[in-house]
């Protein structure tokens, strides 16, 4: 009976960590979009907002501030390999600088995405998630939708954030 007791505070304790991973993750990533927003008006991508903002350091520090939480609360390597992508979008931010540094942060943001649509189905077993991004980005595409590269990347955090806050919950 310890024994069963000491298992389900351990399992607690993980839980507590991965959820406290995801609130941090929703909170910077919101606040961060939410701010350029109300700022910049509605941009053709979170990215574009680099070219905007004055510390430019801010934009890097965001995308690993909600990147890297969200790699730990997923504990999986598809959800892992999401953050870290995302990561090497945020590093690579002026992607007028070079064409290497425009095609690290464009496969970056575009594996980050993949990733974590892989994660939802082959982890979390939430295919109908990823239904719902293709139900979204699609149609988005081919009517040229206004700023369609900003909806499409804010519909695709918000649907693996709900999808690990379902597994971990």
């Amino acid at each position: 009976m310890e024994f069963l007791t000491y298992l389900k505070t351990k399992t607690l304790n993980v839980m507590n960590y991965k959820l406290i991973a995801l609130i941090l993750s929703f909170i910077i990533f919101t606040s961060y979009v939410a701010g350029i927003t109300i700022k910049f008006g509605w941009l053709r991508s979170v990215s574009a907002s680099w070219y905007y903002i004055e510390n430019k350091w801010i934009f890097t520090l965001s995308l690993w501030g909600f990147s890297i939480p969200l790699m730990i609360a997923g504990g999986t390597a598809l959800t892992f390999l999401a953050g870290l992508a995302i990561c090497f979008a945020g590093a690579a931010a002026d992607t007028k600088n070079t064409e290497l540094t425009e095609k690290v942060h464009v496969i970056g943001a575009m594996a980050g995405i993949i990733f974590g649509m892989a994660a939802l189905i082959i982890d979390f077993n939430l295919w109908y998630f990823v239904l719902a991004q293709l139900i979204f980005t699609i149609p988005a595409m081919k009517c040229n939708m206004r700023n369609h590269t900003f909806w499409i990347e804010i519909v695709a955090y918000y649907l693996v954030w709900l999808g690990m806050l379902i597994r971990i919950v």
